[in-house]
């Protein structure tokens, strides 16, 4: 690819960008380097021509040295068939430098090209609008469907152009005409939210559907990641890809994020709500914890031991086990070793059964603290096998995953169900993936995973209610007893190795769980 092999200073997410549009724009001059004239204020320069239908824009961009935390210089370049009205190009230019504002911080360079490729077809929708007032469609760049795929992206912006158009006198640019009372916010469109599921690093792409229309069978949804987002005129019939005027709504899991009929945007907030999907993760992370947790916040007891099978841990033969699909029996898990944050669960323990001695029998063994990652039901000797043998060849790729380092920071107390008190780390989108690929892995190896991983909620367990105890009477924790330290710092914890845990045999020689395998994921020196 042209200029990405000699840029070194820069981000990796930049060049993944360059790589994405050097691919898109492939035909001779549809993308080209040149040298910057001023290497104080720009670390690289990309020339984009853009050309969807009749109108064309050469679009230079300029790269600061501290890209995306400063916005890149945005010029536009003469061709053959480019727009010469130096009004409509300032509106543009405003627009743009509007966008890449809106999105400082991640990487916007493929979004401004996608911007301005949406924008001149909307401009081009507008001029047909003007000459022919009986034709309520617009002229499409060629695909394999030319008589209708339109690449616009939504409708309420293709109105903002006509409305433009037609009026009379000076056009004000889109900052202006939002402040005109009554006048509803721009509406980040379907590109955009498509730019930051690709770019952004703490979005996960598996975790996105999209809801399009399809013209003989209605709305479909499809997972984001079989979706080709090149141009549709370069892909083959095997490939999907669609014009993305046709895309309904984003799905970030279950949920509506993004509803280009209903105006909803909780991707970025455009629309009022304030809602961002970094919100929408942290609400869904809080409120809809997995249902492995409740499955085995019924049946386990706190050192993770099934209530109904007797174990025997003085004679350290293990245990006799119960076979029940519907419940698991192995675990893998990250184990929690930090000196400081196992003396500060200690500290935390101590404080609470002080106020109430009838806590004692609730506390997690510090032996044994750990973040479960997802859990199994291995019912064979063979199952066991395939386990083991998953976790040792993604040994690996999960190195590559966590490199250069993965840490997960403790704070603060929470309950689930009021029943289990634990911290919940910090947000970290790099354990997500993780625990995202283990059972991806695990369930193309045809092993079961019990309980509902695609609502992962991470947690240390410090306190837990029994099945036994609440029989006994005691069927919450009060928050009264823990507020003090929904604050407390724990401490840091690094990913270096993972566990295959059993739940039915004895603890190993240092109190921690019987592991079938135990893998080393730290980096490579």
């Amino acid at each position: 690819m042209a200029g990405a092999s000699s840029h070194t200073t820069l981000s990796e997410e930049f060049n993944s960008e360059l790589e994405a549009l050097a691919s898109i724009y492939s035909d001779d001059g549809e993308f080209s380097q040149e040298t910057p004239q001023d290497t104080e204020t720009a670390s690289y320069v990309c020339v984009v021509n853009i050309k969807p239908n009749s109108f064309s824009i050469g679009l230079k961009l300029s790269i600061p040295e501290y890209y995306p935390d400063r916005l890149p210089k945005i010029e536009f370049l003469p061709t053959d068939d480019s727009l010469t009205d130096e009004s409509t190009l300032a509106e543009l230019l405003q627009f743009l430098y509007q966008t890449a504002s809106e999105n400082k911080g991640a990487p916007m360079c493929f979004l401004l090209v996608e911007a301005v490729k949406d924008w001149l077809v909307e401009r081009e929708a507008a001029c047909s609008n003007d000459t022919t007032a009986d034709i309520e469609t617009t002229p499409t760049h060629a695909t394999k469907d030319s008589s209708e795929d339109i690449d616009d992206d939504d409708d309420d912006e293709t109105q903002h152009h006509h409305k433009k158009k037609k009026g009379k006198g000076r056009k004000k640019p889109p900052v202006e005409e939002e402040k005109i009372k009554g006048k509803k916010p721009r509406m980040k469109t379907a590109t955009e939210v498509i730019s930051r599921i690709l770019w952004d690093e703490q979005l996960c792409k598996d975790h996105f559907v999209i809801g399009y229309l399809d013209r003989f069978l209605g709305v479909i949804e499809k997972d984001f990641s079989e979706f080709s987002w090149e141009d549709i005129a370069s892909v083959d019939y095997d490939t999907l890809a669609i014009p993305k005027h046709r895309i309904q709504y984003f799905k970030y899991k279950d949920d509506i994020v993004w509803d280009k009929t209903k105006r909803l945007d909780d991707v970025f907030g455009s629309t009022g709500s304030k809602i961002t999907i970094i919100d929408v993760i942290e609400k869904y992370l809080k409120e809809n914890e997995s249902r492995e947790e409740k499955e085995s916040d019924e049946s386990l007891d706190e050192d993770g031991v099934p209530e109904e099978v007797e174990s025997d841990e003085g004679d350290n033969k293990g245990t006799s086990r119960k076979k029940n699909s519907n419940r698991p029996n192995y675990f893998i898990a990250i184990q929690i070793n930090n000196p400081d944050i196992v003396n500060k669960v200690e500290q935390v323990q101590n404080e609470l059964c002080e106020s109430d001695s009838a806590l004692d029998d609730t506390r997690t063994s510090l032996k044994k603290l750990h973040v479960t990652l997802c859990t199994l039901s291995l019912d064979t000797p063979s199952e066991m096998e395939r386990a083991i043998a998953v976790l040792k060849e993604e040994q690996n790729n999960l190195k590559a995953l966590l490199a250069p380092a993965t840490l997960l920071r403790f704070q603060g107390l929470q309950t689930f169900h009021d029943r289990v008190l634990c911290s919940v780390p910090q947000y970290n989108p790099v354990v997500m993936k993780l625990a995202d690929h283990l059972c991806t892995a695990i369930d193309d190896a045809g092993l079961r995973i019990v309980g509902t991983p695609h609502v992962f909620t991470p947690h240390l367990t410090v306190l837990k209610i029994t099945r036994k105890q609440i029989k006994q009477g005691r069927e919450h924790l009060d928050y009264g007893l823990y507020k003090d330290h929904v604050e407390t710092e724990f401490g840091v914890q690094n990913v270096d190795s993972i566990h295959l845990c059993s739940m039915l045999d004895a603890p190993r020689a240092d109190g921690f769980y019987y592991s079938l395998a135990s893998v080393d994921v730290s980096p490579e020196n």
